[in-house]
């Protein structure tokens, strides 16, 4: 997480400076405690690096009777770009999400972000209108 902050800065009102792109394993471990039975974050490592990860959310609700699946990150390191993680990745994710019965995959990017855009377009996704969004108040900053 820190990897990805640094790269497109941490968000919901919080201040892009370095000490809030930080992330430590306590508030990792803390954050994935808080995801249990929401969503799960799949790893892709080598050895004991962890090149990339991905976070896969399932949502029920309240229009269909099949839930459908949310990628609300995903982030390879740059070194291990264009070798394959990031699709086997989404590959993984949509075995799971099948497998919990949802019916449709749906992708966070940001607006800017041209080179996730052409990825999601290229494994078969397809651009969406946007959505908005409010900020409810500015979180402290992260150690």
């Amino acid at each position: 997480m820190t990897a990805l902050n640094r790269t497109v800065g941490p968000v919901y009102g919080v201040p892009n400076t370095p000490e809030n792109q930080r992330v430590i394993a306590e508030q990792a471990r803390s954050r994935m405690t808080a995801m249990v039975g929401i969503e799960q974050v799949l790893l892709a490592e080598a050895g004991r690096d962890a090149l990339g990860l991905l976070s896969l959310r399932i949502v029920p609700y309240l229009a269909e009777d099949a839930p459908y699946a949310e990628v609300t990150e995903l982030f390879i390191e740059a070194g291990h770009r264009r070798h394959g993680l990031a699709r086997q990745l989404m590959a993984e994710a949509e075995r799971i999400a099948a497998a919990r019965g949802c019916t449709l995959m749906h992708v966070n990017v940001w607006h800017d972000n041209a080179e996730a855009q052409a990825f999601y377009r290229a494994t078969g996704y397809e651009a969406i209108e946007g959505g908005f969004e409010k900020h409810l108040g500015v979180r402290a900053a992260v150690r």
